[in-house]
């Protein structure tokens, strides 16, 4: 059901920045979040996991205009931020819409790689981490 989602104005300004909004649902703490051990078995419980499959899922379903037109706004404000979470999300909104965006990645990689590299030369582990793995997303 695409089409539907894709012409409703609430698929940009309330159900992907909601979304984007439970990426930033982790610990704040850099100790704690280095010491947390992955628990496959609640993986799809938590609200990070939750919302990074849907966002994995609407985006190829809405294919990659609509969700650029959605989520390029979003990620320029979250890299930008002065919150550790914000561009943590910034740069895993990136890798998780790179497979639909490839396209347009590929045609602006320069661009897409120069965003992408500012987050590893970041202060905190956590965007560095997110960061490069979007990097991985992108060149896959």
């Amino acid at each position: 059901m695409p089409a539907p989602i894709r012409k409703a104005a609430e698929t940009k300004t309330i159900l992907f920045p909601a979304l984007v909004q439970m990426l930033m649902e982790v610990t704040e703490d850099e100790t704690e979040w280095l010491e947390e051990a992955e628990d496959y078995e609640n993986l799809a419980t938590d609200p990070v996991s939750t919302a990074a499959s849907s966002i994995a899922r609407l985006s190829a379903d809405l294919g990659e205009k609509t969700t650029l037109a959605c989520c390029q706004p979003i990620i320029a404000e979250c890299v930008r931020s002065e919150t550790v979470a914000t561009r943590a999300a910034g740069y895993n909104l990136i890798g998780l819409i790179s497979e639909t965006c490839k396209e347009s990645y590929a045609k602006n990689l320069n661009e897409a790689m120069q965003m992408v590299c500012a987050g590893i030369a970041d202060s905190n582990q956590k965007v560095r981490y997110n960061a490069l793995s979007s990097i991985a997303d992108l060149v896959e």
